[in-house]
């Protein structure tokens, strides 16, 4: 019986043994199965993070595209109404017929135009309309006053020389002022608060 008992604690302590090895081996699997899935999960999110900024990055590279287009094309359509008015109001000059405050206010415009050629010998061309009233404000000053149906709302003085030659026309006022009147086209298209 001794050995018989020897035998079964032999394998009494080959199947612990077994057993020990096989809860180990359990162990150690599912640590590994744990450790590969959290390393898959780590994984997983380190490529959907860096596919989240690539995208985000890429749509914003689209917004600010699009945002810059949209901006061009608001930019583009006001300075193309800018124009339009300008060039109405140009039209308008050229049309419409010079009221009796209009005359005297151009007139009195020559009139200081002419004092910028000061002593130097200069004529004066107005607008048919306005040459009249200009010849009358500047009479007594020995200058020629010629209605010229070039001239747009308004006259021309010009120094003998050519040197010097200032448009006191309406349009030429209009076309120094520009960048003027620019600015209050464009703030009068902004929505008030």
């Amino acid at each position: 019986m001794a050995l018989q008992d020897l035998l079964a604690a032999l394998e009494r302590e080959a199947e612990q043994r077994i057993a020990a090895e096989q809860a180990e081996a359990a162990a150690a699997a599912a640590t590994l199965l744990r450790d590969a899935e959290a390393r898959r999960v780590a994984r997983r999110e380190e490529l959907l993070a860096r596919e989240r900024t690539r995208l985000e990055t890429a749509a914003a590279r689209e917004v600010a595209l699009a945002t810059r287009d949209a901006e061009h094309a608001v930019l583009t359509a006001r300075e193309a109404l800018v124009e339009r008015v300008l060039a109405l109001v140009r039209e308008g000059l050229a049309r419409e017929p010079l009221s009796a405050a209009e005359i005297a206010a151009l007139a009195a415009l020559a009139e200081r135009a002419l004092a910028h050629a000061g002593d130097r010998p200069a004529g004066v061309r107005a607008t048919p309309a306005l040459q009249p009233a200009v010849a009358a404000r500047l009479s007594g000053r020995g200058l020629s006053v010629a209605a010229d149906a070039a001239v747009c709302a308004g006259s021309q003085v010009a120094t003998a020389d050519g040197h010097l030659v200032i448009d006191a026309s309406l349009p030429g006022r209009l076309a120094a002022r520009e960048a003027e009147a620019r600015i209050h086209i464009l703030a009068s298209l902004e929505p008030r608060a």
